[in-house]
């Protein structure tokens, strides 16, 4: 009887391994045709070349012909030296693909070794757009110059926080001229699930830098700079308006914070429409998830949303962690709801500081006008100071959690309507009053 187990466990194990054998040699087969690989050792030099194939002919005939190319000009190079070779040559290229949706982009990194003693690294970058059957650069994705241009404020921004966080002593001007809008500061691009990452070479921005400095610009802040066809379709879908016909009119923004709140925002939401009016909120981190369906509408309806931290502490008094988890988390919470994060960020009690404004990638919105709503809770106390102080470009501070902050501004609409205003959100603020927003400034009105 134990024969007879022992028997039938031998068997067992032996159709394990032959169908282990098999899978891993299909598993071999399959790699093998997704990678090009060539060994070479000779007398007086190595070559190791692996790349992955992108399974585009066009890309992959560029990338063919390239690799043998940088090939034969190091044999080349290697047969011409090999009489006064102190060391061993040594060429090594490797090729890597990043895939988004029809988008493939290739790095293809060679790294040489020979006469100079040292080794010479170089990246080689093709972006392909596999729908329109065409080689791509940045602004091939881009709308305009102006969107150049906004992509270059990012970047820049971005960078100095790396600098910040890696402790590179770069000056400014280096980072300035290294993300200017020139498409050959931007060779490395490439689209992921959370939005465009760039990639500056080495020794482009720094020599301090002793690999590449790479940033990731969410798709909340990229997607209005591209192209239609290169947008990412994230997010819910909300209402879009032709915002042309309040040129040179008079507009105003009036702002919400320490919202969502279902009952009170309702009502705002409710009455917008009478005075053709889209507004701001500024959310609480800590309030999103018990109030999501009036936000996720507020967000539909073409509202902007804004952060106003997780749990309204001064940003100004709290360590980087702290600041940081106090912003990122309010994102978080923001994204889960309607599928983006915010780009604008209202510090609690409007305090701020360089640490602030250096720490994010967001842009810090303040006010100019303060209805005092949290102070006198009287509708026709607010709507007075509101049409006191209300003017051209100013942005209005209120808060959507009192129900008398909403229908005093709901009365201030109704009189400034009278007078020819018009009711925009910051980012059509922004657009009407021509004004590219930057990182390192708090905007207070326009």
């Amino acid at each position: 009887m134990k024969k007879l187990e022992f028997r039938y466990l031998i068997t067992i194990i032996i159709i394990v391994i032959g169908i282990s054998m098999i899978v891993f040699s299909f598993f071999i087969m399959f790699k093998s045709q997704n990678i090009y690989k060539y060994i070479k050792d000779d007398k007086n030099y190595n070559i190791e070349i692996t790349c992955e194939r992108a399974k585009i002919k066009e890309l992959d005939k560029k990338i063919k012909e390239t690799v043998e190319e940088e090939k034969q000009n190091f044999i080349t190079q290697a047969e011409q030296d090999k009489e006064n070779q102190e060391v061993k040559y040594k060429l090594l290229i490797k090729g890597k693909v990043n895939k988004y949706n029809n988008l493939y982009f290739y790095d293809l990194v060679i790294t040489t070794f020979t006469k100079d003693n040292h080794y010479n690294k170089k990246s080689i970058i093709y972006n392909y757009d596999s729908i329109n059957n065409k080689f791509i650069t940045i602004t091939d994705i881009l709308k305009d110059d102006k969107s150049f241009t906004d992509l270059s404020l990012i970047s820049e921004h971005l960078v100095n926080i790396y600098a910040k966080n890696h402790k590179l002593k770069i000056e400014k001007k280096n980072i300035k001229e290294g993300t200017s809008p020139k498409e050959e500061n931007y060779k490395k691009f490439y689209f992921n699930k959370n939005g465009l990452v760039i990639a500056f070479p080495l020794y482009q921005i720094s020599s301090l830098s002793n690999k590449e400095i790479k940033i990731l610009i969410p798709w909340s802040n990229v997607n209005e700079l591209l192209k239609e066809e290169y947008i990412s379709e994230i997010g819910l879908n909300r209402e879009k308006r032709d915002i042309s016909k309040y040129k040179n009119k008079k507009v105003i923004a009036f702002t919400f914070d320490d919202g969502p709140n279902t009952e009170t925002t309702k009502i705002l939401l409710d009455n917008l429409n009478k005075y053709d009016a889209k507004v701001t909120f500024f959310v609480v981190g800590s309030r999103v998830r018990d109030n999501k369906e009036i936000l996720k509408r507020a967000y539909q309806e073409g509202n902007d949303i804004g952060s106003h931290t997780y749990s309204h502490k001064d940003l100004t008094t709290l360590k980087n962690k702290e600041l940081l988890k106090e912003i990122n988390k309010t994102n978080q919470r923001i994204r889960e709801v309607i599928g983006v994060e915010p780009i604008y960020l209202r510090p609690p009690y409007g305090s701020i500081n360089d640490n602030i404004r250096n720490s994010t990638i967001m842009h810090i919105i303040c006010w100019n006008v303060d209805s005092l709503d949290w102070q006198t809770k009287d509708r026709k106390k607010i709507k007075k100071e509101i049409l006191k102080h209300a003017g051209d470009g100013d942005i209005v501070l209120l808060h959507d959690i009192y129900k008398e902050s909403v229908k005093g501004a709901l009365l201030a609409m109704e009189e400034l309507q009278k007078k020819g205003y018009s009711f925009v959100t910051i980012t059509e603020l922004a657009e009407l009053k021509n004004v590219s927003l930057k990182y390192d400034k708090t905007y207070y009105g326009f």
